[in-house]
């Protein structure tokens, strides 16, 4: 919560941001909304030293331990705009294409025991709770399951958009989902799992 927002006051708060005025200064002169840029930059510094002592803390600890830190969004566009608009990008362009860099995030997972490590992994969030059980040693549901393999046709599930698993990029108004039937029994277990706890598939979700 602490990159949440808003970031449109940290000057009202020196003591919290004691170089804000020089981090502003060394901003490019055209770039907007400074000292939005700055601060929100300072609390990723202050949360990335929070993780830090998290993974220490835990680091020499018996107790067998997994961590999965994510962002579930980007700031917004008081930080966002000036940032695209430095480099020429519309933050409003129909190119989902381009317009997809602004629902990526970054996903650390660390343990205090071994773990496979890997770089580079392309992924959403509906994703990540899957990966997080294995690395637990836990046995995947029935939903996780499910979810799991249609990672590997569609490794990426937004709520705007889709990514196959040939790097195609579609917005989901270019899609006919109940044509296929995987995102089709996708879309059903959400439902049934969300909203139609009367008739949920027992233990399919456990």
């Amino acid at each position: 919560m602490q990159n949440h927002g808003g970031f449109t006051n940290f000057n009202q708060y020196p003591d919290q941001f004691p170089t804000l005025a020089e981090d502003m200064d060394a901003l490019p002169a055209s770039m907007k909304n400074k000292q939005s840029v700055a601060g929100y930059s300072a609390l990723v510094q202050k949360s990335d030293a929070a993780f830090g002592q998290l993974v220490d803390f835990f680091r020499d600890e018996e107790e067998p331990t997994v961590i999965l830190m994510y962002g579930d969004h980007q700031p917004n566009s008081t930080v966002t705009k000036p940032i695209l608009s430095h480099f020429g990008v519309d933050e409003e362009t129909p190119d989902w294409n381009v317009r997809s860099q602004q629902f990526v995030v970054p996903f650390v997972m660390w343990a205090n025991y071994d773990i496979e490590e890997e770089q580079g992994i392309v992924t959403s969030l509906n994703y990540l709770n899957i990966m997080l059980t294995e690395a637990a040693g836990f046995e995947l549901s029935g939903y996780q399951n499910f979810r799991k393999q249609l990672s590997e046709k569609y490794p990426v599930i937004t709520a705007n958009f889709c990514i196959n698993d040939r790097g195609e990029l579609f917005a989901w108004n270019e899609l006919d989902i109940d044509a296929d039937e995987d995102l089709r029994l996708y879309k059903q277990f959400q439902y049934n799992h969300s909203f139609d706890k009367k008739n949920s598939i027992k233990g399919f979700y456990d």
